[in-house]
């Protein structure tokens, strides 16, 4: 940063020409809310484990919280959807739907991991046994 400035010195360019860092809104628009939720969630017992729960456990707060965002008065009048029929794209200004909670759920994800458990096959047997339920 301090090079930029330099530079602008040096070029004669004597305004601040980047944007102030502050004073940010009194209100959660970055979604630290949604952020402190998901770690304490964190923290609980989960379905496979007993010590913690997964990733995808915690990113679901965040889908809840969008959901609701978007369902309110607020959230369906300050968001507005570019395109058409299949090719859509949603501008909002909800808090969960921001760079920083995007960089803190990442940070999340590299620090506990994600614990894929695949659908297992279903027998030959079983898929026997319920052609033959059906057909009764």
């Amino acid at each position: 940063m301090d090079q930029l400035v330099q530079f602008w010195k040096m070029m004669g360019i004597k305004e601040h020409v980047l944007p102030p860092l502050g004073p940010h809104p009194p209100r959660d628009t970055f979604g630290m809310a949604a952020a402190v939720a998901m770690l304490v969630k964190s923290t609980q017992p989960g379905k496979h484990n007993p010590k913690y729960t997964q990733f995808e456990t915690l990113w679901k707060l965040r889908a809840a919280y969008s959901n609701y965002y978007h369902a309110s008065a607020f959230g369906a009048e300050n968001s507005m959807t570019l395109g058409r029929d299949m090719a859509k794209a949603t501008l909002t200004t909800c808090p969960t739907q921001n760079k920083w909670l995007e960089r803190f759920a990442n940070g999340c994800l590299k620090r506990m991991g994600q614990e894929v458990r695949q659908d297992l096959a279903t027998s030959i047997h079983l898929i026997h046994a319920l052609q033959t339920s059906l057909e009764r």
